[in-house]
């Protein structure tokens, strides 16, 4: 064999090595993602989640009159596709349980964490990328919203989209007016699916603007961009603006949002940690790192070389994630402080800083030069995040109305009556499961705390309405599923249950428990 046949040989070998690799890592970690988002996927929806099942199966006038134009526009596209998703399955004949409720949700979020390896590759190698997508995979946070059915997930996907467009486009090469277009589009739908995503725009802004006058080898390309980039932010803007109107004028649903202390931002990092300090200090530390190792590589190439790969294109890099993580949580933080409170600061409207998190931890380890070092940093890694999954199994299970309706249920008889309490937070989730799983139990018009979605009311709770309403039941089954254990909500239910005493007997009970609180049922006969 000649040198020149054995050159191609080699070559052809590498570019297979490396083809394979291509798809093999991003299709590992889409089966650890799906395997860890669709486990234990069925347990009971919680309030948040039969909410959005309800908001997205009204009628048409409704959906779009009501609620699309109103305070719930913040989960706009997220409504939108649960509500064709629930249609094309109800075609088939499928009933709306947890599994096909949460479906979106997770499918989203494992593509989320392909998206964010090939944003970690493109950003620092497929070692970066790896281990970015593996701890968000694993993050204690994103497996909640993951398996959540609300807009968290896709939001996350979109502005997983929306950088690496960014990115790719400011890069420039001669697809770039079809990034920058792809910028625009995964940009404004983001904003659709969650208004939180705004703060991360402001964050992009930002990072363009300081890799702009920071001198370096990238101020040039970036500069030749800004045209580009002023324009696609400004056209984003006029696409928003229904939203940003609508929002400004009916507000949002959030103001049980306390104000921001500054122990907040310390409980959001613990939390993101699942409560782990050891996770929190190696994360936060690895992230740091590439931050200092990049700053070196920028400033003293040569004494970085001896200890990092990182080069000075890599600074930009740092920039921009730096400002993915700092910026929406300081101006969550400042809008939501006493006297101004916005309601913007809660961990899983933050939950949008955690791909940048993952991002520079992967960027540290893959910055260091020496694989052993690398080995020994993953391996460290993967024992403080793997702990992390069955600590959120454990506090999956929010709240339970399944076997609760399956109990009424099996004992529902012609001519029994329903009563719900609280308003709202008991007849959603039991409006819900009434409908996934039916069977002879339902809601009358005039059922005490009976949620009324036309005109987001319900029926009152009050002790007259419920002695007037009883006196056409014989039987009567009373469920008290609060939000959480307070004990107003406990109060108000003893002294329903007080009169009830005056007309009937309690003749059977059920206790159902979960994490957040207790969901019960009591049947009661009249004397």
């Amino acid at each position: 064999m000649s040198e020149s046949d054995d050159y191609h040989q080699r070559a052809l070998v590498e570019h297979r090595r490396l083809s394979f690799r291509s798809w093999l890592i991003p299709s590992v970690l889409a089966l650890v993602a799906a395997g860890l988002v669709f486990y234990r996927i069925n347990i009971s929806l919680w309030y948040d989640e039969t909410f959005s099942y309800g908001v997205s199966t009204q009628p048409w006038h409704t959906f779009l009159g009501h609620y699309l134009r109103g305070v719930e526009a913040n989960m706009a596209l997220y409504y939108g596709i649960l509500r064709v998703w629930l249609w094309l399955t109800g075609v088939f004949g499928l009933n709306p349980v947890e599994v096909i409720v949460r479906f979106p949700s997770a499918v989203f979020a494992v593509a989320a964490t392909v998206v964010l390896y090939v944003l970690g590759k493109r950003l620092g190698g497929w070692v970066a990328g790896a281990i970015a997508a593996g701890l968000y995979a694993t993050n204690f946070l994103q497996l909640i919203v993951a398996q959540t059915a609300r807009s968290y997930s896709l939001q996350l996907l979109l502005l997983g989209l929306s950088w690496y467009s960014l990115l790719a486009a400011v890069d420039g090469g001669p697809y770039r007016r079809r990034w920058w277009a792809g910028y625009v589009a995964t940009s404004t739908l983001a904003v659709y699916a969650g208004l939180f995503s705004g703060l991360v725009l402001a964050a992009q802004l930002l990072a363009i603007a300081l890799i702009v006058v920071w001198p370096g080898p990238w101020q040039a390309r970036v500069r030749a961009a800004l045209r580009w980039f002023i324009g696609s932010l400004t056209l984003i803007g006029v696409l928003v603006v229904p939203i940003a109107v609508d929002a400004a004028v009916h507000g949002g649903p959030n103001n049980w949002i306390q104000p921001a202390h500054l122990a907040d931002i310390r409980a959001f990092f613990l939390f993101i940690s699942g409560n782990n300090i050891l996770y929190e200090r190696l994360v936060i530390g690895t992230g740091v790192l590439a931050g200092i190792l990049a700053v070196l590589a920028w400033a003293r190439p040569r004494l970085a070389s001896r200890v990092t790969t990182a080069t000075p294109e890599s600074l930009p890099t740092v920039i921009v994630l730096g400002c993915w993580v700092v910026v929406p949580i300081v101006l969550s933080f400042a809008l939501t402080r006493p006297g101004l409170n916005l309601h913007l600061f809660f961990h899983r409207y933050l939950i949008v800083v955690v791909p940048a998190i993952c991002l520079l931890v992967g960027l540290g380890v893959s910055a260091l030069r020496w694989r052993t070092v690398q080995l020994v940093v993953a391996v460290l890694l993967l024992l403080v995040a793997v702990p992390q999954v069955p600590q959120y199994y454990q506090a999956a299970h929010i709240q339970e109305f399944h076997q609760p309706v399956a109990w009424i249920q099996q004992r529902y008889q012609p001519g029994d009556g329903l009563i719900c309490d609280p308003v709202v937070q008991c007849g959603v989730p039991f409006g819900y499961y009434f409908a996934a799983y039916p069977g002879p139990a339902h809601f009358d018009s005039d059922s005490p705390g009976r949620f009324i979605w036309e005109n987001t009311s319900w029926v009152p709770i009050d002790t007259d309405r419920v002695l007037a309403y009883t006196a056409a039941h014989r039987r009567i089954f009373f469920i008290f599923a609060p939000l959480g254990n307070g004990s107003a909500a406990a109060d108000e239910a003893n002294g329903l249950e007080s009169a009830l005493g005056q007309r009937y007997t309690e003749i059977d009970h059920i206790t159902a428990h979960a994490l957040s609180a207790d969901s019960s049922v009591s049947l009661y006969q009249a004397k």
